[in-house]
C-alpha cells in the first residue's frame, strides 16, 4: 500500500511523443561511471563509487523472484525462505550472522534488512569500507545468501513460529478488507492467489524439501544481481565478487521464469464496499483496466515519462484545491499510473474521507479526473508544472557530488528487475532542459486517453462497519452518475505577481561577533533579533534556517489551550497575505524553498530550507508568514471539517 504515494512512476501508453524529431531515435545511455558486469554463471552486477557517506558501502543482493514464483505447496516461502538467510549460511552457521555483523555496528533492522515482494527478493547490508576483513566477510554474506543457506530442520521448525507471529501481527482490519478486494483488481490474476506473507497451514506444516526445492530452483546466478554502491574501488568490488560468486551454479534443469504473468482487462465495471469494524479510516479507490506497460528505451520513451510528471503534477494540484474548498469532498486525494503486477500499469485514482462522506467523495474524485480526460490543463498549470519538474531535476544536479549511496543503490535494482534506464542526473538534468519546453498542451492527449474509468472500471470502498455504509449497488450507482454528469472545463484563478505587497523597511546591524572555533558569526540588529550564521559545505545547494523564542500555548490560559494547540494547522490552512493556501503553493511552483511557523509548548519557532537561487524567495516568506497571517473563513471552515472527517 505504500506505492500509492508515489504520485509520477509509469509510462504512457503506446505514445510516441515526436517533440523533436531526433529525440525519438536515441536510446537512453547508460551512466559512464556504473561499472556493469555479467559473470560466465549469469549473475549480473553494478559497481559505483560514492564518496557520501565516507567510509561506508551499501552491498545488495537482487534476486529476481518473489511470491509469484511459488508453487500451490510453497505459498508463503518465498518470504519464509528470506527469513532463513539470516538463520544459518555456509560461513556463518546458526545465528552467528547477526552476532558478527552487531560486532561491526551494522544494526538487525535498521542496518542489516530484506523484503520479499511479488516479482523479487531484495537483501541489504550497509558495512564499513574502511577495514579489507570487514569487506571480504560482507562480500561472503552476500554470497551465501544468494547459494550458502544452510536450510536446517531445526532452523526451519524454529522459524515457523516467528512467520506466523508476523503473519498474526499483519491480520488486522487492513489485510482482512483486502483479502476481499485485491482479488478483484487483480481480475482473478496469480497475483491475487500469491501474497508475500502466504498461507499459515502452509508455513505450519510444509515439508522440509519444499522450501529447499524454492531455493534451488530460484535462487540461481542468472537470476540474482549483486549491487555495490559506495566508498570502496571500483576494480576492488568487481575483483570481490568474480571471487565470492564464480562458484555459484545454475541447476541442471532449470524452470523457465516467465518475465510477466498476465493481468487481464475489466470486462466491465464493478463498484464493491467493504467493512471492518476495526477500520479507523475511510479510503475511496477506482481504478481502469490494467494494459502492457511500454519499456523506457528511447529517449522519446524518457520524454513521455516526463509527461506523465507533468500530468499527475496538475492533477493532484487540482486535487489539492478540493481539499482547500469550503465544503472538502475529501481530507484528501491523488492519482497515479502503475500497478502491483510487474510489466503492467492502470489509471489509480485515490481519496480519503469521512464514512458520511463517501458519495461526494467518490463523484468529486471521478469529476475531476474525467474533466482532465475531456479537456486536458490549461497554459499556467502546464508552466507551473514545468517549473516545479525542472526545480526536482536542478535541485539533484546540484548534489549530485552530495548524494549518499542509499539513494542510488535502487536505481540499479529497478534497472536489473524491471529494465528502468539509469544514465545518471547530468544526462538527465540536461536532457530534460533542453527538451522541456518543447511540451505542449496537445502532448497530453494520449496520457489522457489512459484515465479510462468512463469505460471500464473497478471502484471499491474501505470503511467502519455500519449500517450507514452505502451498498455495492449505490457506490457503482453513483459513480456512474458522475461519469455521466455534465462536466465543465477547468478555469483558471489569477493570483497575485509578488509575495509583498511592499517591502519592509530595513534595520541595521548593532552589533557583530565572530567565534573562529564554531566558524560562526552573530549579528545583533536593531530591532533585538538575534541572527548566528554558518557556512558549511555538507550540501551543495541547501541552505537550512530556524529561528527561535519563549512563549508558546503555556502562554495561554485554559479555556484557550485546545485552540491554541491547532493554530499551526489552522494559520498554514487559511494562507497569507493576498495568498490562500492553495494559491501560495501555485506561486512557488518551480521554487525550491519551504518556511514553517510553528508553536509548540514553551517556543515558537520559524524553520525552512531555500536552494541557493531562492534565498530572496525565502526570506520573503519568511516575513510574509510572520506578520501577515490570512483570516478565511472559508478556508477554516474547510479545514475543520476535514479534522472532522478524518
Amino acid at each position: 500500500m505504500k506505492k500509492f504515494i508515489v504520485l509520477f512512476t509509469g509510462l504512457l501508453l503506446g505514445s510516441f511523443l515526436s517533440v523533436n524529431a531526433q529525440v525519438s531515435t536515441n536510446k537512453i545511455p547508460v551512466a559512464s561511471d556504473v561499472k556493469i558486469g555479467t559473470l560466465p554463471n549469469g549473475l549480473k552486477y553494478y559497481i559505483k563509487y560514492n564518496a557520501k557517506p565516507e567510509k561506508k558501502v551499501e552491498l545488495r543482493l537482487v534476486v529476481n523472484a518473489g511470491s509469484i514464483l511459488e508453487d500451490d505447496d510453497q505459498q508463503g516461502l518465498a518470504h519464509f525462505m528470506e527469513h532463513m538467510n539470516f538463520n544459518g549460511l555456509a560461513h556463518f552457521p546458526g545465528n552467528e550472522l547477526v552476532h558478527y555483523l552487531q560486532s561491526i555496528g551494522v544494526g538487525f533492522g535498521n542496518d542489516l534488512n530484506a523484503y520479499t515482494g511479488f516479482d523479487q527478493t531484495v537483501y541489504m547490508l550497509p558495512v564499513p569500507s574502511d577495514d579489507k576483513e570487514t569487506l571480504d566477510k560482507a562480500f561472503t554474506v552476500i554470497a551465501d545468501w544468494a547459494y550458502g543457506s544452510l536450510l536446517t530442520d531445526e532452523e526451519i521448525d524454529k522459524e515457523r513460529g516467528v512467520i506466523l507471529s508476523e503473519s498474526r501481527l499483519g491480520k488486522g482490519a487492513d489485510d482482512r478488507m483486502m483479502k476481499v478486494w485485491l482479488p478483484l483488481m487483480l481480475n482473478g490474476s496469480k497475483y491475487s492467489k500469491r501474497l508475500p506473507i502466504g498461507e499459515d497451514d502452509i508455513i505450519a506444516n510444509f515439508k522440509y524439501d519444499v522450501i529447499r526445492r524454492f531455493y534451488k530452483e530460484w535462487y540461481r546466478p542468472e537470476l540474482q544481481a549483486v549491487v555495490v554502491v559506495g566508498d570502496m574501488p571500483v576494480e576492488e568490488a568487481e575483483k570481490l565478487i568474480i571471487e565470492k560468486f564464480s562458484a555459484h551454479k545454475n541447476p541442471a534443469n532449470v524452470r523457465t521464469r516467465p518475465e510477466t504473468f498476465e493481468l487481464k482487462p475489466f470486462s466491465s465495471s464493478n463498484a464493491i464496499v467493504v467493512s471492518d469494524a476495526e477500520a479507523d479510516m475511510t479510503y475511496v479507490n477506482i481504478v481502469g483496466s490494467a494494459r502492457v506497460k511500454p519499456k523506457t528505451i528511447t529517449e522519446a520513451d524518457y520524454l513521455n515519462d516526463v509527461v506523465d510528471q507533468l500530468a499527475y503534477t496538475m492533477i493532484y494540484s487540482r486535487l489539492d484545491e478540493k481539499v482547500n474548498s469550503a465544503n472538502p469532498p475529501f481530507i484528501y486525494a491523488y492519482a497515479y499510473n502503475d500497478g502491483w503486477a510487474r510489466g503492467y500499469e492502470s489509471f489509480n485514482g485515490v481519496a480519503a474521507c469521512s464514512p458520511d462522506g463517501i458519495k461526494e467523495a467518490v463523484q468529486s474524485l471521478v469529476v475531476e479526473c474525467i474533466r482532465v480526460k475531456k479537456f486536458g490543463f490549461t497554459d499556467q498549470e502546464l508552466e507551473r508544472a514545468k517549473a516545479s519538474v525542472m526545480s526536482r531535476y536542478e535541485k539533484q544536479y546540484n548534489e549530485r557530488t552530495k548524494t549518499e549511496s542509499g539513494r542510488l543503490v535502487n536505481e540499479y535494482i529497478n534497472n536489473y528487475l524491471e529494465g528502468e534506464p539509469i544514465p545518471g542526473i547530468e544526462w538527465e538534468y540536461n536532457f530534460v532542459k533542453d527538451h522541456l519546453n518543447d511540451i505542449k498542451l496537445a502532448n497530453f492527449d494520449a496520457m489522457r486517453k489512459t484515465i479510462d474509468i468512463d469505460q471500464n472500471y473497478f471502484c471499491y470502498v474501505t470503511t467502519k462497519t455500519s449500517e450507514k455504509n452505502p451498498t455495492n449497488e449505490m457506490l457503482k450507482s453513483w459513480v456512474d452518475e458522475a461519469l455521466k454528469s455534465d462536466i465543465k472545463p477547468y478555469v483558471e484563478k489569477q493570483i497575485a505577481s509578488s509575495l509583498l505587497k511592499s517591502e519592509p523597511k530595513p534595520g541595521s546591524i548593532v552589533k557583530t561577533e565572530k567565534n573562529e572555533k564554531l566558524g560562526t558569526t552573530t549579528y545583533t540588529l536593531s530591532n533585538g533579533a538575534v541572527v548566528c550564521i554558518k557556512p558549511t559545505t555538507f550540501k551543495n545547494d541547501e541552505i537550512v534556517f530556524k529561528g527561535s523564542k519563549f512563549g508558546g500555548y503555556s502562554t495561554y490560559a485554559g479555556k484557550d489551550y485546545q485552540s491554541a494547540q491547532f493554530c499551526n494547522n489552522a494559520v498554514e490552512e487559511m494562507g497569507y497575505g493576498e495568498f490562500t493556501a492553495p494559491d501560495l503553493t501555485k506561486f512557488l511552483s518551480g521554487k525550491n524553498v519551504s518556511v514553517s511557523p510553528v508553536v509548540d509548548d514553551y517556543t515558537e519557532n520559524i524553520s525552512g530550507n531555500c536552494g541557493v537561487k531562492d534565498i530572496e524567495t525565502m526570506f520573503q516568506l519568511i516575513y510574509l508568514k510572520c506578520t501577515e497571517p490570512r483570516k478565511d473563513a472559508e478556508a477554516f471552515g474547510s479545514f475543520i471539517t476535514r479534522y472532522k472527517q478524518q
